[in-house]
């Protein structure tokens, strides 16, 4: 994706693995896109206890093998038991490890109430009952590639945290909405496939067009510009 490097956690202990899954699957409203995991349509959190929760249902529209075989390029490898949605997209089922988490979190409960509840340092208390002298996995540490290119490292953990009590703005455009539109009209406009192809003189010709457009604010528009 055009970042430099990659980000590595370490992970021991059922506290800590459980954490580091509550930061993963709660990345959309921490950056503003919806209001909780289970109202973005390409969330995970919807393929976990689905029967107990009321959410067994399965798609109806599904591409079969052959056309599958159509969408994908002609070496690519994927476990035949895959199944795919009639817009080209392999159903979250089929590539993640449901049964590992619904063990971790136990309890449908459980998992609700994970999900919803506000970071805070009792999170760090209960890692450290694993007992393996692991450093606590933090908000922080699972944002690091954003945090990097941030204007302000203090100001998007608040950010973040704040848009955990679904106060983000709700009158103006999410960081979906703007990235989407960033790539259908401005990508476009200057010849380039993608973001990573801008020049940083470009992307800031751009950042002050939206800025000036749309109001949005400076840390969303450098997100979504990868600045």
């Amino acid at each position: 994706m055009g970042d430099p490097g990659y980000f590595i956690a370490t992970l021991e202990g059922t506290q800590h693995l459980i954490t580091a899954l509550v930061y993963i699957i709660r990345n959309v409203v921490h950056h503003g896109i919806a209001a909780t995991p289970f109202s973005y349509p390409y969330s995970s959190a919807n393929a976990y206890f689905r029967e107990e929760l009321g959410k067994n249902h399965v798609p109806d529209l599904l591409l079969s093998p052959a056309q599958i075989r159509k969408v994908l390029p002609r070496r690519a490898m994927y476990d035949p038991s895959w199944k795919m949605g009639v817009e080209g997209v392999f159903l979250r089922e089929s590539v993640l490890e449901v049964a590992l988490v619904e063990n971790l979190f136990a309890t449908p409960q459980a998992f609700n109430y994970l999900l919803s509840r506000k970071s805070a340092a009792d999170w760090y208390k209960e890692q450290e009952k694993d007992g393996n002298g692991v450093p606590p996995i933090t908000l922080e540490d699972m944002e690091k590639a954003v945090i990097q290119f941030a204007p302000s490292r203090e100001k998007t953990i608040t950010e973040m945290l704040q848009n955990e009590k679904a106060r983000f703005g709700r009158n103006g455009m999410t960081d979906l909405e703007l990235c989407k539109l960033i790539d259908t009209e401005y990508v476009p406009k200057y010849s380039a496939q993608s973001v990573y192809q801008l020049s940083g003189k470009t992307k800031t010709a751009i950042a002050n067009d939206l800025y000036r457009r749309f109001h949005s604010s400076v840390y969303q528009i450098s997100r979504c510009l990868a600045i």
